[in-house]
């Protein structure tokens, strides 16, 4: 194994899955969890680790304290650990959150789809990346925030995280059992090549379908191609029907699921072939080999680099995000983008890199008002 310290940021609902799962494998990590709220980290640390016992595993996972708004201390933080892998499991508000208000308030908000929310994701990640510079030390960061669009924002400033996770595997899965049973074929000998942004990959598990937005699949059984022997719509169908699972919050144990594998793909150096967005700062998802020191796209012959993440920049217009610029500004679709503005009286175009903070604060203080003229408190968002 070449690395073995790894650090989460964040014992949330995705953070709290990825500890459990880390801590349950089979390989001798060093796990550390930070975050501010420390004395629930603890609980939840001690929680995964007598489960872990129970398997037959023994921890030691210590807790810290960090505050990613204090860019500073968080350098320390990383310098005192030396951490070789990060995993970023840390957003100003969880995109999962609005499914927990009143049903048409959360189909009001959900019209805007995830890039509008973007600053709730990039803040704190454009904070974890200085201070990573800052540190001086060489980590691998696994950024669970929103990786198909902040990543590739970061890129532009020289900062991107080594690569994402989720969203694109979230689906994988499902798409390898679909086309075995489409196919007659066993799960195991199904192979598939998937690019796609997020918004692709989220429609699909919630709709049966892509939503119009741009994508490239192909499959074989065996080493033979079968992207003939199957419609695409007859299988995407199959996660409203037969392959249909739990999501939510309960299934955010599949994006942590997806977090883990990419971790232990970069800790072994194994060149996992694995699904996984943001790779070396690309808009979108891809299919990739995933080891210590660099991440290969492993895209179907035939299609190039350029040409795949052209598909996945038009899958971030549907998602919201009209484009990035070099300088790091986005610009985001007028017609996502008053899906907030109808409902929270949100309002931004578009935003420079250094701006992410204050974006972030607005769109907090306005949710935060809206929650309340729908009458819930805080404790229940």
């Amino acid at each position: 194994m070449r690395f073995h310290r790894i650090l989460i940021l964040g014992c949330g609902v995705v953070g709290g899955h990825v500890l459990d799962l880390l801590s349950r494998m089979t390989e001798p990590f060093e796990i550390h969890v930070a975050s501010r709220r420390i004395d629930a980290s603890r609980l939840r640390v001690n929680l995964a680790i007598a489960v872990a016992a129970n398997l037959g595993i023994e921890n030691r996972i210590d807790v810290h304290r960090a505050d990613l708004d204090n860019i500073d201390e968080t350098a320390s933080l990383l310098h005192e650990l030396k951490p070789e892998i990060v995993v970023n499991a840390t957003s100003k508000q969880t995109f999962w959150l609005i499914s927990t208000l009143p049903k048409q308030a959360y189909l009001d908000l959900a019209e805007a789809r995830v890039g509008p929310w973007l600053p709730n994701h990039l803040a704190l990640a454009y904070k974890l990346m200085q201070a990573v510079r800052q540190s001086g030390r060489s980590i691998r960061v696994v950024n669970a925030a929103f990786p198909d669009s902040v990543n590739p924002v970061l890129a532009t400033a020289g900062l991107a995280p080594y690569v994402g996770a989720g969203n694109i595997a979230n689906i994988i899965p499902t798409l390898r059992r679909g086309i075995a049973r489409l196919c007659g074929a066993s799960f195991q000998a199904v192979e598939i090549r998937l690019i796609a942004h997020h918004f692709v990959g989220n429609e699909i598990a919630t709709y049966g379908n892509p939503g119009g937005a741009p994508y490239h699949l192909q499959a074989w059984i065996d080493g033979e191609e079968v992207s003939d022997r199957y419609r695409d719509d007859a299988l995407f169908a199959l996660f409203n029907d037969q392959l249909k699972r739990t999501r939510g919050v309960p299934g955010q144990v599949m994006a942590a699921s997806s977090v883990a594998a990419v971790v232990r793909a970069i800790a072994t150096d194994s060149g996992l072939l694995h699904h996984a967005p943001g790779p070396n700062g690309l808009v979108g998802g891809y299919p990739l080999r995933i080891g210590a020191e660099r991440i290969d796209l492993a895209l179907p012959e035939g299609l190039d680099a350029a040409s795949a993440e052209q598909i996945n920049q038009g899958g971030q217009r549907f998602e919201g995000i009209e484009r990035i610029d070099p300088s790091g500004a986005v610009h985001f679709t007028e017609s996502r983008m008053q899906a907030l503005t109808r409902t929270l009286g949100y309002q931004c175009r578009s935003m420079e890199l250094a701006e992410v903070g204050d974006w972030a604060d607005e769109l907090q203080a306005k949710y935060r008002a809206y929650v309340e003229r729908l009458g819930i408190t805080a404790t229940e968002t």
